[in-house]
């Protein structure tokens, strides 16, 4: 090929490519109304790009983003011990309200039932399971994950149970709930097992096989279907 017939491919392949270039910027589809919203913090994860942000550092309730942290320090410290049995105790399940999948007091449960519970399933009980069989209580499981919150740079963040069950004094923002997802994204393990659209829970010595749905929308179409996308488990 001669210098100037190198030269005309080269300007013919920038002005493809800045051709492209527009016509994806002109494809990015318009951002929401965010009027309605209290706080708002959108990430482009393969950007790296910060897309809309609105009073991202107001203090808001966790609610059930909270399980997101009580799952990233269970699996820290039980990812090695997955099928590992448990037994359910009186004292886990003291106080416990809200979603949860019915465990009993005598019950043998697998770590790994308990994560999915937690994780897939939004199950109270099983993430209650899960912080006593790191750290003997809520309270210090608590601390620890408000330690892993710190660590991530979450400074705007105080955990005081582990479902999200309302509590005044639990608080976060919608960017310390950012950094706290994005760490979870970076997780195989907690990838693995929010990507589940149902997961079934064999059978124990106290209940028969049980069917977890992810609360997830996304994911699952178990109870709502309007926000399913077939892309969004893979």
């Amino acid at each position: 090929m001669s210098h100037a017939k190198k030269i005309l491919f080269a300007l013919i392949c920038i002005a493809v490519f800045s051709v492209l270039l527009a016509l994806s910027v002109l494809a990015v589809p318009p951002l929401p109304d965010m009027s309605g919203a209290k706080s708002v913090y959108l990430y482009n994860v393969e950007q790296k790009t910060v897309m809309a942000e609105k009073d991202a550092t107001l203090p808001v309730y966790p609610t059930s983003t909270t399980k997101i942290m009580t799952g990233l320090v269970a699996i820290d410290a039980l990812s090695g011990r997955l099928t590992e049995k448990v037994t359910v105790t009186e004292n886990m399940l003291k106080g416990v309200s809200g979603n949860n999948i019915k465990l009993k007091a005598g019950e043998k449960v697998s770590i790994a039932d308990m994560l999915y519970a937690t994780l897939c399933g939004g199950a109270n009980d099983a993430a209650a399971v899960l912080a006593f069989t790191v750290a003997g209580s809520i309270e210090d499981f608590t601390a620890l994950m408000n330690k892993k919150a710190e660590e991530l740079g979450a400074l705007d963040t105080h955990y005081t149970n582990v479902s999200g069950l309302h509590d005044p004094a639990m608080l976060t923002t919608a960017y310390d709930t950012f950094l706290i997802a994005k760490a979870a994204s970076e997780n195989s393990l907690f990838v693995q097992i929010t990507s589940e659209s149902r997961y079934q829970m064999p059978e124990t010595n106290m209940s028969d096989a049980r069917n977890v749905y992810n609360k997830n929308f996304l994911i699952s179409r178990y109870s709502e279907t309007k926000y399913y996308n077939r892309y969004a488990g893979t």
